[in-house]
C-alpha cells in the first residue's frame, strides 16, 4: 500500500496536507529542483512483516532509490543486486533502481 505525496514531480497537495511535516522537510531538504522533476516519485510505501515482494528492475539507471526505515520489524531486510541489507528504524538504503531489488 502505497501513500503518495510527490507524483511525476507534482507536489499532491490533498497528501500534503495529511502529512504536513513530512513535506515541509521534503521541500527544506530536498528543494524544489528535486521535487519537480518530471519523473520524481516520493511515497510512503507501507509493508506488513514478513511480506515478500516479486523482485524487480526498474527502467533506467537514471532513477536512485531512497528507503527510509520509520517502523521496521527486526531482522527487515533488502536485497539489491548480490547484496543483502538488514535496516531498521531511522536507517537509511539508498541504490540504483535498475539494478533487481
Amino acid at each position: 500500500k502505497d501513500f503518495w505525496l510527490w507524483e511525476n514531480g507534482r507536489r499532491l497537495d490533498e497528501r500534503c496536507r495529511e502529512a504536513p511535516k513530512t513535506c515541509r522537510v521534503l521541500e527544506e531538504v530536498v528543494g524544489s529542483d528535486a521535487v519537480d522533476m518530471p519523473k520524481g516519485n516520493i511515497y510512503f510505501s507501507m509493508v506488513e512483516p514478513g511480506t515478500t515482494l516479486t523482485a524487480h528492475c526498474g527502467p533506467t539507471n537514471a532513477r536512485i532509490r531512497v528507503h527510509l526505515g520509520l517502523v521496521c520489524p527486526p531482522g527487515a531486510r533488502l536485497r539489491v543486486g548480490d547484496e543483502t541489507r538488514t535496516w531498521g528504524e531511522g536507517d537509511v538504503l539508498v541504490f540504483d533502481d535498475s539494478f533487481e531489488h
